[in-house]
């Protein structure tokens, strides 16, 4: 009977505990979090020389809080409301980002855009959001050699630099230029017939 008696116990204080979690976990405070603004289409990499002006948007900035009242969109930077102008527009309803000419890496490989949300009277909605947009390169600008001549000094080795290229080339990299140097070396064929 004991044994009866001390299962029983048992129970109970199992019961009780789970009812005081169960207690402890609804009076806890709960916290949500929420994106403050999102890009409802991410911007895009865009390829240099391509006309995107017929896109109807390339990026679209929208607030959460335009469910609550009117908000309105913004872009500021180069390349909206600082030189090159308006090549970046937003339409103020929507939040649409279009573009407005055609673009040239060699003259900007990025533009950094700063997205604004405020509302009709003037005051600021939401905090403000980075937007990149990347301009590819297509390689449109042919590469550019520069000849350097020198001298062969009498009784040179064979298999000696004779001379070398400078080549030029503004690819994609981390500079504006790569600068890649061939050399050429001298062969016999190269003095059949010299004495």
């Amino acid at each position: 009977m004991a044994w009866i008696s001390l299962a029983k116990m048992n129970l109970l204080l199992l019961l009780l505990a789970l009812m005081l979690t169960a207690e402890a976990k609804q009076k806890r405070p709960q916290s949500f979090s929420r994106k403050k603004r999102e890009w409802i289409l991410p911007p895009a990499k865009l390829l240099e020389n391509t006309d995107y002006t017929h896109k109807e948007f390339i990026a679209k900035i929208r607030s959460d809080k335009d469910k609550d009242a009117k908000v309105e969109y913004y872009l500021t930077g180069p390349g909206a409301d600082k030189p090159p102008f308006n090549l970046f527009v937003v339409d103020h309803d929507t939040g649409f980002v279009r573009i407005t000419n055609i673009l040239d890496r060699e003259k900007s490989p990025f533009f950094n855009l700063t997205g604004i949300a405020k509302y009709r009277d003037g005051t600021t909605a939401e905090d403000d959001i980075p937007l990149t947009i990347t301009v590819l390169d297509q390689n449109d600008n042919a590469p550019y050699f520069e000849l350097q001549t020198g001298n062969i000094t009498e009784a040179s080795k064979e298999g000696s630099a004779l001379y070398f290229y400078i080549y030029w080339s503004f690819a994609e990299s981390g500079s504006s230029y790569v600068k890649t140097m061939i050399l050429s070396k001298a062969k016999k064929s190269h003095f059949n017939g010299v004495k």
